[in-house]
């Protein structure tokens, strides 16, 4: 499973490495992979492509939560949230991400 999930993703990007959807798959991958240095480096990818992207800034946020970057995560999140307010994933994570600071 793993071993296609890179090969996938790394074939789309050869490719058309100018593909944003791509790169969010990559790094989506390697989110579930818990590889979140890989991840953050493929979302900023996706989004030096298409800087509007608010799913990549989503994961990018969610990348950050799980490497225990709290601060950076709110910033993605909040990012997310400017691109589509409606985004109701970004405004459970940043609720969570901030609740997680003040208990901390």
């Amino acid at each position: 499973m793993i071993a296609f999930l890179r090969t996938k993703h790394y074939n789309a990007i050869e490719i058309d490495p100018n593909l944003h959807i791509s790169w969010l798959n990559k790094g989506t991958a390697f989110l579930y992979l818990q590889n979140y240095f890989e991840a953050v480096d493929s979302f900023d990818r996706a989004l030096e492509i298409k800087p509007d992207y608010c799913e990549a800034c989503h994961n990018r946020g969610v990348a950050m939560q799980n490497s225990e970057r709290s601060h950076e995560a709110i910033s993605c999140y909040e990012k997310a949230l400017e691109i589509d307010s409606s985004y109701e994933l970004a405004k459970l994570n940043l609720a969570v991400v901030r609740l997680k600071i003040i208990n901390s």
